[in-house]
């Protein structure tokens, strides 16, 4: 972090290009409905990505919900459950199917790392048949494939400072797809 510039640069081995495109995709299509950090640009150094974006002043969720009241709380998981929505409504083109990250990359689970066979992408009319037969599971193949954060959890909500919090950003778009 460097507060005096407003600027965030976030690098590892688990950061990618795929999710500074995911948030400018976010940008671009949500116009709003969803704050992340505005993403400046990207540099690929000693096979490590260094992602260049705008700082969000505030507190996690997981900081902030043991202090907030009961209205303030409900306040937020309203802004949450609109945010949601609106990133689920952004569908796939319907003769263009496949399961993976942005870009028609691999998927970037954590939990599927560790099983490439897994992590697509999967692509075809039937890419959700793919997708259930790699990992041995059975998911509704009528209901249309959408897009997720796959890692919405309170340390990745920002939440703005002061009384009557509200999300001031969504982070950590490293799994989305």
């Amino acid at each position: 972090m460097i507060p005096s510039l407003g600027l965030v640069v976030k690098y590892g081995a688990d950061t990618t290009v795929t999710e500074a495109q995911t948030q400018i995709m976010i940008c671009k299509h949500l116009k709003g409905q969803v704050p992340v950090p505005e993403v400046f640009g990207w540099t690929e150094d000693g096979g490590q990505v260094f992602i260049y974006m705008s700082l969000i002043e505030g507190e996690t969720l997981q900081e902030r919900w043991g202090d907030m009241n009961e209205n303030e709380r409900r306040f937020v998981c309203e802004e949450l459950k609109c945010m949601v929505k609106a990133w689920r409504s952004l569908e796939q083109d319907r003769h263009d199917h496949y399961v993976g990250s942005l870009g028609r990359q691999p998927l970037n689970e954590i939990f599927l790392l560790s099983h490439p066979n897994i992590t697509g992408p999967f692509q075809g009319a039937n890419a959700v048949q793919q997708f259930q037969d790699a990992c041995g599971i059975k998911i509704n193949g009528e209901a249309p494939i959408v897009f997720t954060h796959d890692d919405l959890v309170p340390p990745n909500i920002l939440l703005s400072s002061g009384p009557n919090p509200r999300v001031a950003a969504i982070i950590d778009w490293g799994q989305a797809g």
